[in-house]
């Protein structure tokens, strides 16, 4: 009777540990991923043509509804002059779930003629409270707040 008990037990706690990893895999929602995310580290300034461009800041709102925002603020320093421009970008966007990564597209809009062109796809890792950028892993987003409503 004791080596019936003991299979018994075995496949009970093989059972419970299927159960286990299963919930452990559930997928994100977009309410798991909603949130206000700042730019970690600014990467440093790039030239378009003669152009100095800086990024100031880079903040991504995510609302748990799968739609959000992108607020950035650029210096721009004109190769024939050297004041420098202070830009300030707003685009809408929509975001995916596939697994832990978040695929986020803009929305076209208005800003596409002042930022010449529509703006790329960007493709994100989830990491609970940051946002790892995928083709620059370097560059994170922090969570800072929680995502106002849409």
């Amino acid at each position: 009777m004791l080596p019936r008990l003991a299979g018994l037990l075995d496949r009970h706690a093989l059972l419970l540990a299927v159960v286990g990893i299963a919930g452990c895999a559930d997928p994100l929602s977009p309410r798991d991923v909603a949130g206000v995310y700042a730019l970690r580290t600014i990467p440093p300034s790039v030239m378009d043509g003669g152009d100095v461009l800086r990024l100031l800041a880079d903040t991504l709102v995510l609302h748990a509804d799968g739609t959000g925002e992108r607020r950035s603020s650029l210096e721009r320093t004109l190769a024939d002059s050297p004041v420098p421009v202070i830009e300030v970008l707003f685009s809408d966007l929509t975001y995916r779930l596939k697994g832990r990564f978040v695929g986020v597209e803009p929305v076209p809009g208005p800003c596409e003629a002042c930022a010449g062109g529509p703006l790329p796809p960007l493709r994100f890792e989830f990491l609970g409270r940051a946002l790892r950028f995928r083709s620059l892993p370097g560059l994170m987003f922090d969570r800072v707040a929680d995502a106002p409503a849409p």
